[in-house]
Parts: C-alpha cells; structure tokens; sequence
C-alpha cells in the first residue's frame, strides 16, 4: 500500500486565515487517520508578495492549533529543504527538461504586450489566456534571442485538441477541454517558478500521495496532470475542499483581519474549540457529532469522502457555541493549552494556579479573555470600596453581616487548606446557625471575594483564592460592614441609625 503522505503549502503573503486553518487541519487528519505524514511547504516563489516573518508567522499559528507538522522548515526532514526560494535548481532542471521533450516553450513576449492583450480580452469579456504568440518560433529564432540576453519566460505547451479527465474525492469525474486551458507561465523570467510548476515538482520530489486543497484550485488541475503526464511521473488523489462563505454567502476574503487565526487567539478562543469549529466547515460526520474534544477524536472521524460541494457558510456565532461548549468540557488533562494562554494575558501568576483559575471558571466565562479579566483572581486592588450598602439591602443585611463576621471566626480556627466541599459545608452550617438563608449569605460572601455579580459558584472560588486571601477577604469585609449604618428595623421597631453593634436584625444595643 502506498504511504499517505500530505502536504500543507501557504505562500508566506499574510498571516494565517480561517480557510488556511481548514486546508492544513483536513491534511493533518487524513495523515494522521491513515499513520500516513502531514509536511509543511512553504511556497514563497512569488517574490512580489511575500511578507518577511510570514513564514514563521504560519508555523507558530499552526503551533497554537496543535497541528504539529511531522517535517517542515523548522523541524526538517528526509526530503528537504521545505522552503520553495531553496529549491530553485531543481526547477530549473524539469523546466529544461519540458523544453527539450517539447511539453513547453520559450516565450519572449513583453510585459506590455501581454498586458495589452489581457485588456483586450477584458474588454471583448473573454478569458484573459495567452494567444501562443512564441508557441511555434523556429531553433533558430530561440536561439538568436537568448543569445542577445532577451528576457524569457518557459510556458506549458497544451495540446490543441483532447480535454484532461480527472477524479476527484468531491468533484467525481471532471472534464476540462484543452481548449480553455491556458499556456501557463512555468518559469519567470527572473528565474523563480510559478506555483504550477513548483507545486508539481515538489510533490512529486516529496512522494506526496494525496492533495487537498481550496476549491480555487480545481481550474489549475489539469495543467498539473498535463506536467505529470509530460514528466512521466504519477500523480497524486485530488481533493478539492468547498469554498468559505460569509452568511450572505459571497466569498471570505482572505483579508478580513477577524478571520485570521492569530485573532481568533486574540480573542481568547480555545485552540480545539477552533479547530472543531473549522472541521465542521464543509464536512458532514457520519457520526451525527457537532463536538469533538480531542485532535485524535476529529482523525478517527474524518473522512473527506463526505466533504460538501456547497461552499460552508462561516457563522461566528455557530464558533461562539462550540467555544462554549469547548470550556464546560475541560478537565485536568485538556486544560494544557488554556492554561498557556490564560499565562501569556496575566503575570506572575504560576501556572498551577492558572490552572485551577481556568477550571474553576469553565462553566462560567465564555473566552480565556473574559477570564484575564476577573481580577480579583489575580490581585486584591478590586476591593478598595467595594459597594456592601447594596448587596446588605438586598439580603436583609445585617443578619447576613453577623453571619459574615461568624464565618471569618470559623474559618479562622480551621488549618486546613479549602476545597470545595469544606467551603460550602461551613457556608451553609454558618447560614443556618444564624437563621439566614443560603443565598443571603452566599452572595455577600460572593461580593466580598470578587466584587462581581457573577462568576464561579462561591465554594469553587474560594477554594481557587486559597485560605490567607479568603480570610484577608472576609475580614475587610467584616470591618467594612461594622462601619455601616445600621439597616434595622431594631428589637423596638424603630430605625436605628447608629454604627457599630450591628451584627444581626433586631441585635442593636442603641434604640
């Protein structure tokens, strides 16, 4: 059986958007689902448009997924170097090789001939394909022109009858005419490959057995099979992936700056939730699941065999709803990647405690983002003038404030580190020792360890801060409420209004 070997092939021009995230995911998969490689190639043969760092850019971005390449630029490998820019000799030698079997020719047409005829061909509304100008100069005329250094191109040479037939895994039997194939460009006259060529040579230098890629690319398929065919070598299984949508189903542009993975982490979006999101995109599981927790769950699943024609429409909020899901599901042994990014938004902080930070708060907070940004895990500033007139009112306060003040006594005697349970077992006997219901007391106690409305369930957070921040907590909030006037009613029946003594309703010793 042949080794499934895949490959991933951005051009360094920008950083790492959706659809690349998509391309390189359905490759990784694939290899990983059949023990196969997943290579990492970077194509940066257009000199015009690559962007320095941006190589580096999109491996980091990768990095960040958990797509991790079995060879790359930086990992290396047994058929490297993987970077396009390094490999010009190579193209050269095929390129030759096309020219002396015929299956190409050298063009000396001018840029501005060439661009004149593309606003011709604009203007008459027809395909902008070159009109074989050079296709059939004599030897002699070839070599008078190289010998007076006259700028060239080499061109593919395309049949002028038959047509190109091809199966792919989502287009089934497909047909083009050689009559609507262009003579593409294979070498530039600055001695760089186009991707065509490049992206023919390489594949086949790198034994890659299978290629999946954007739908944009399907038009470019039969030039391949005509290099393939031209060079004698075989050519791989083509799966062309649908197109990304916006909800008014006009194309993603690869420019909007909130489709780029690098955003996406910005956003504080776990890395599965996104990867996930985007295996989702075009893809129907036979398994009926719209989650998947793990990379090796999405691999044992995949199958491009069941990849939609249809472009697959990008709905940022159908992300939302798998990234919540996402956060509810972490546990212990998942947590790694939340953690990290939860370390690179806040400092000095370690990362045991971040840890229980981020699973603490998985049922509440949406993004690792909205977690950076409850402070009062990470610092007690929040707590200078913590409003507690409100939340007394709200809870009939000043049973409530004595039960405070009990708890902190309770606390206090205790030795042990908090957990959970011990947590909310002394909340609640402390709220029945003193006749006060257990949202009274939670909520006060709540407001004294956050500030916050809402977040994780009381016990959870208190176990999270630990017992010296708890009781340094409790106790401002003990000294807060003693120096409040008093809510009354008194044992009387009437407003107190005084300061002090005012543990519990009815307990005043003023009148």
């Amino acid at each position: 059986a042949v080794m499934v070997r895949v490959r991933f092939a951005p051009s360094p021009t920008g950083f790492l958007h959706l659809g690349g995230l998509r391309t390189a995911l359905f490759n990784y998969l694939f290899a990983k689902k059949h023990g196969g490689a997943f290579v990492l190639r970077i194509e940066d043969t257009d000199r015009e448009r690559t962007v320095p760092g941006a190589a580096e850019a999109v491996e980091s971005a990768l990095a960040w997924a958990g797509i991790v390449p079995d060879e790359s630029p930086q990992r290396g490998g047994p058929y490297g170097p993987y970077v396009q820019s390094q490999r010009l000799k190579l193209y050269h030698k095929h390129a030759h090789d096309l020219v002396e079997s015929g299956a190409a020719y050298r063009c000396f047409c001018s840029a501005d001939r060439l661009d004149t005829l593309r606003s011709i061909a604009r203007k008459k509304g027809l395909a902008t394909s070159y009109d074989g100008a050079c296709r059939n100069l004599s030897a002699a005329d070839v070599a008078a022109q190289i010998a007076d250094n006259k700028p060239h191109t080499i061109r593919l040479r395309v049949p002028e009858s038959g047509h190109v037939d091809f199966q792919d895994t989502v287009y089934g039997d497909v047909r083009f005419d050689c009559k609507i194939i262009d003579e593409q460009v294979l070498l530039k006259s600055d001695g760089f490959p186009t991707y065509h060529l490049a992206n023919v040579v390489d594949d086949h230098a790198m034994a890659i057995s299978h290629v999946l890629r954007g739908e944009e690319w399907l038009s470019s398929t039969p030039k391949h099979l005509l290099l393939y065919q031209a060079l004698g070598w075989t050519a791989p299984t083509f799966t062309h992936l649908p197109l990304l949508l916006r909800p008014d189903r006009s194309k993603l542009s690869k420019r909007t700056n909130d489709m780029f993975v690098s955003s996406l982490a910005d956003r504080g979006l776990l890395p599965m939730a996104v990867l996930n999101f985007v295996a989702l995109l075009g893809w129907a599981p036979q398994d009926g699941r719209d989650i998947y927790l793990t990379l090796p769950e999405l691999a044992r699943a995949f199958d491009p065999a069941h990849l939609h024609r249809a472009g697959a429409v990008v709905d940022m909020e159908k992300l939302l709803w798998v990234q919540r899901h996402h956060m509810r599901s972490l546990e212990p042994a998942t947590v790694g990647p939340a953690t990290t990014a939860l370390l690179a938004r806040v400092e000095g902080v370690e990362r045991s405690y971040a840890e229980r930070v981020v699973l603490a708060s998985r049922g509440t907070f949406e993004t690792i983002v909205d977690i950076a940004r409850a402070r009062f895990f990470f610092d007690d500033t929040f707590q200078a003038d913590p409003d507690y007139s409100s939340v007394l009112s709200k809870h009939k306060g000043q049973a409530a404030a004595g039960a405070l003040s009990l708890l902190v006594g309770d606390l206090t005697m205790q030795s042990r580190e908090l957990t959970e349970d011990g947590v909310r077992e002394t909340l609640d006997r402390t709220a029945a020792l003193m006749g006060v219901k257990g949202p009274q007391l939670y909520g006060l106690v709540r407001h004294a360890l956050s500030g916050a409305k809402a977040g994780p369930s009381v016990p959870a957070l208190a176990a999270v801060l630990g017992r010296e921040r708890v009781l340094a907590r409790l106790s401002h909030a003990v000294t807060k409420v003693t120096d409040m006037p008093c809510a009354g009613p008194c044992s009387k029946g009437q407003p107190c209004g005084s300061k002090g003594n005012n543990k519990q309703e009815g307990s005043c010793k003023s009148s």
